[in-house]
C-alpha cells in the first residue's frame, strides 16, 4: 500500500485536480485507490460525492475526534471503479486545533494503520491524501504517515520559493517522525504557451532537475468539467490532450515507484 500526499503550501496549484485525475488513471490501470480529503474546504469530497450529498456522509474529522470509530464505516464508494474516499467537512478545522494542542502528529497514521492492506474497500494499492494549502498540523500529519509527497505547482510567481519552503518541511518530518518520507516529484500544472511561462518552467527544471516530472499538465476547461462531474478527464474525453497528459503522468509515477519500491 503506497501512501502519497499531494501538497503545496500555495493555493491554486491543482492539488485536488491532480488527486482526482491520478486516482482515475490508477484505477484505469487496475489499482484500487483510497482518497483521503484532509482539507476542511472539502473540495475533493464535494467533487466526488456532490456538494448536496456531502452532509449524508461522515467525515475524517469524526474519526480524529473518536479513535474508537470503525474506520471502514467512513469509506465511501465513488462513481469511479475501485476508487473510494474518506470525505471531510468544515469541522476538520476545529479538530485540527485540538490536534495541535495535544501534539497529535500521528493521528492520521493511526487511522491508516486500521485500514487493511488487501482487498477493497478494506485495503488499497494506493492512498492519496489531498491536503490544505497551508503548513499546519494537518499537513504534518499527512507527511508523517506517507511514503511520498507529490508537489503540484503552476509556473506562476515565486513557485521556487514556495517549493523550497515545502522541501524544508518534508526534510524536517523525515528527520523527526518519518525517515522514509521522500519527494515523489514536482508536477508542473496549468501550463500555457506564453514565453514567460516557458521561462518559469525552465527555472523549475534547472533547480529541481530530475525531481520534476517530464509530463506537464495544460490549463484546460475540461479540468473544470471533470471537477464538476466528479470524475477524471479521461472519463469525459479519453482522447483529449489533457487526458493523455494525466495518463502519461500516471505511467511516469508508477515507473518511479517501481524503481524505489518494487511496486
Amino acid at each position: 500500500m503506497t501512501k502519497i500526499t499531494i501538497s503545496n503550501t500555495k493555493g491554486g496549484t491543482g492539488k485536488t485536480t491532480t488527486a482526482l485525475n491520478l486516482a482515475t488513471e490508477l484505477s484505469n490501470t487496475g489499482y484500487s485507490v483510497l482518497l483521503i480529503d484532509f482539507d476542511p474546504q472539502g473540495s475533493l469530497s464535494k467533487s466526488l460525492l456532490g456538494e448536496e450529498n456531502l452532509s449524508k456522509h461522515r467525515g475524517i474529522e469524526e474519526i480524529l475526534s473518536n479513535s474508537k470509530q470503525n474506520v471502514t464505516d467512513f469509506i465511501v464508494s465513488t462513481r469511479l471503479k475501485n476508487v473510494y474516499i474518506i470525505p471531510s467537512h468544515s469541522g476538520l478545522s476545529e479538530v485540527s486545533i485540538k490536534l495541535l494542542m495535544s501534539a497529535g502528529f500521528f493521528a492520521l497514521k493511526d487511522i491508516i494503520k486500521k485500514i487493511g492492506s488487501t482487498g477493497s474497500p478494506n485495503g488499497f494499492d494506493f492512498i492519496l491524501i489531498d491536503t490544505q494549502p497551508s503548513k499546519n498540523i494537518l499537513m504534518l500529519n499527512a507527511f508523517t504517515c506517507s511514503d511520498f509527497v507529490l508537489i503540484p505547482t503552476n509556473p506562476g510567481v515565486y513557485p521556487l520559493m514556495d517549493i523550497v519552503e515545502l522541501e524544508k518541511s518534508i526534510s524536517e518530518t523525515a528527520g523527526n517522525s518519518n525517515p522514509d518520507l521522500k519527494i515523489l516529484g514536482v508536477l508542473i500544472t496549468m501550463v500555457q504557451r506564453a514565453t514567460v511561462y516557458k521561462q518559469l518552467e525552465a527555472d523549475l527544471r534547472d533547480y529541481f532537475g530530475d525531481k520534476v516530472f517530464k509530463t506537464t499538465i495544460s490549463r484546460a476547461v475540461k479540468s473544470e468539467e471533470s471537477a464538476v462531474e466528479g470524475v477524471g478527464v479521461s472519463v469525459i474525453d479519453s482522447k483529449c490532450k489533457l487526458s493523455q497528459e494525466y495518463k502519461r503522468l500516471t505511467e511516469e509515477i508508477v515507473g518511479r515507484l517501481k524503481l524505489t519500491e518494487g511496486l
